[in-house]
């Protein structure tokens, strides 16, 4: 009987040992429990002794597995939790690669967009033309070849004009309102005098032109932007003007001289002015200065101080 409250306790303790012949511990522990039986049978004290000690060994049993089962139940909420928390470690190095090649391709593009910005901005500086400044002599031989150039360009764009000023045809069509009060708001007040002197017209339009570059141009600093009017009308123009002035074949000259400082148109001598119907005068009938005074006509002698003070 004791062999068997030992082989319980050992296998309650988890130390049972584990004999080389099992076979023979058998048989030899069956024997042991005949033996223990019988002394069992013939003691009444010792089989309850035996019997407490078996239900003390079940409750043991009972209590070791229950905590087997619950220690077997933490860790596999433990195992679950783990899987959990490695699918998440998983997913978020999945997000951080992805992430990584973002960034690194922002910093490509990045690197792309700086280099083009960096070729642009050198090209623009080599595109730009290195110029000397332009002394008092060449200012003045470049003005001298303005002067020149309006004013052959005048009197080929006023030929026809004048042509049809001498037959009639001129005065038997109305000129644009706006165009005439355009031109004519250009006119110093001592032009607008001697609008209707006869052959003035050349004149006339040729102090218009230098006035208006001398507004938009010479008046202005060299950066300074151009006054625009109509959109593209002040650039249309002036490329229309220089189109026009390299296709103009050289004119005779005529008894004028240009002369830079001051800036004036005068006849070489004194003449007789008749005075006629001019290209000037129509325009001015026939814009929208026509509510203001006429201006007076002159007599018909004018000395050249008069063309002085009229051009320019």
């Amino acid at each position: 009987m004791e062999a068997l409250l030992k082989i319980a306790d050992n296998f309650a303790l988890g130390t049972l040992p584990v004999p080389e012949h099992p076979d023979d511990t058998i048989g030899q522990d069956e024997s042991r429990i005949h033996e223990d039986t019988n002394a069992a049978a013939s003691s009444p004290s010792a089989s309850s002794s035996i019997e407490q000690r078996l239900e003390d060994e079940i409750r043991l049993r009972q209590f070791t597995e229950n905590v087997l089962d619950s220690r077997q139940q933490e860790l596999e909420a433990q195992e679950a939790t783990n899987r959990e928390l490695a699918a998440k470690v998983e997913e978020l190095k999945r997000e951080l690669a992805s992430t990584q090649e973002q960034l690194a391709e922002a910093r490509g593009q990045a690197r792309a967009k700086g280099k083009k910005l960096s070729d642009a901005r050198d090209q623009i500086f080599r595109l730009q033309p290195t110029r000397k400044d332009v002394t008092e002599t060449e200012a003045v031989e470049g003005f001298r070849g303005l002067c020149s150039n309006v004013q052959r360009w005048v009197e080929n764009r006023m030929k026809p004009i004048l042509d049809d000023l001498d037959v009639g045809k001129l005065r038997a069509r109305a000129p644009s309102t706006a165009g005439a009060t355009r031109l004519t708001s250009f006119m110093r007040e001592a032009a607008r005098r001697g609008m209707h002197i006869d052959q003035s017209d050349i004149y006339h339009v040729t102090a218009v032109v230098m006035n208006y570059l001398s507004l938009v141009f010479f008046s202005k600093s060299f950066y300074s932007p151009l006054d625009d009017y109509e959109g593209d009308a002040t650039l249309t123009f002036l490329n229309e003007l220089e189109l026009s002035m390299s296709r103009l074949p050289r004119g005779k000259k005529m008894p004028i001289k240009a002369i830079c400082r001051p800036t004036v148109l005068v006849f070489g001598g004194d003449v007789e002015v008749a005075v006629k119907p001019t290209v000037l005068g129509w325009l001015w009938e026939g814009s929208a200065q026509t509510g203001r005074e006429t201006p007076t006509r002159p007599t018909a002698t004018r000395s050249k101080s008069f063309w002085a003070s009229v051009m320019f």
